[in-house]
């Protein structure tokens, strides 16, 4: 569900829409609705839904029939390898009428919380959902043996972050499940274009920035109170292993940095190349 309030821009009074939406429509209606032009002929993956929010919008204007797809490729128990997309895996295919969630297939307006298989029933709609699964995966599996690098430009991003699970390559840890544990990253890489040339400062961290926790720190378990947090929270105390980190090492190209990691008074390992 999402909200847009903008009364300058039309956005001035209830309205709703219904149909089907997706991540990637925001983009294309964010430009009609700025009025803003492309430096040259884009097609997008979504739809601009301008024309179903503005307040002036015609009644006949009806969700427009499309079919979308969700694709989970989180992969949480074992290395990712080289990244590849593992086909049926999690997968949904939408239409404003129905959902295939697997080989389960549900009437999203009499069931909205997808409670009864009627895949049985409607064999044909199971079918043609299946075949437009097949056509847009071959679509998105063209593209399947290209990195999607990150990009070093302060021009573009002033930081960037890389976690362990944007590695590729051999075992990483998932989780700050896994990194409380201290599960290690072994045999794991990231791509990455450095379009802009520069000195660059490289920070390593164990624990999230916002912790402010030493490397070789013990992270603490957090305090649960029960007038804010569920007794499901006790899910999340996750035990604690302190390690014992005496180095860092970074490899880029075929040139290898290691340096001492400080003490533990100093949150993270740091190197200016």
């Amino acid at each position: 569900m999402l909200f847009m309030h903008w009364p300058r821009g039309g956005l001035n009074k209830g309205q709703n829409f219904s149909g089907l939406t997706s991540h990637f429509d925001l983009l294309p209606t964010l430009i009609e609705l700025c009025n803003l032009t492309m430096p040259k002929p884009t097609k997008f993956d979504g739809i601009s839904l301008a024309p179903y929010l503005v307040a002036n919008s015609s009644p006949d204007n009806i969700a427009p029939e499309r079919t979308l797809f969700v694709h989970h490729q989180g992969r949480s128990i074992k290395g990712v390898g080289e990244g590849k997309l593992i086909k049926n895996k999690d997968y949904s295919v939408m239409t404003n009428k129905w959902r295939m969630v697997g080989n389960e297939l549900y009437d999203i307006h009499n069931d909205p919380g997808q409670r009864h298989d009627i895949s049985q029933q409607h064999p044909n709609v199971v079918k043609e959902l299946n075949i437009a699964y097949q056509l847009w995966w071959q679509d998105i599996e063209a593209a399947d043996d290209n990195y999607a690098p990150f990009i070093i430009n302060p021009k573009k991003q002033p930081r960037v972050k890389i976690t362990t699970q944007n590695l590729l390559g051999g075992d990483v840890y998932y989780s700050q499940h896994d990194n409380r544990a201290g599960k290690l990253a072994t045999k794991s890489f990231a791509v990455i274009d450095v379009e802009q040339a520069g000195k660059y400062q490289i920070r390593l961290r164990r624990y999230p920035d916002e912790v402010n926790l030493a490397m070789n720190a013990l992270a603490p378990n957090f305090a649960i109170d029960p007038k804010i947090h569920d007794q499901a929270f006790k899910f999340y105390q996750y035990p604690s292993k302190q390690l014992s980190i005496s180095h860092a090492q970074l490899t880029l190209g075929e040139i290898t940095f290691r340096q001492v990691v400080p003490p533990m008074q100093r949150k993270w390992f740091s190197r200016l190349i």
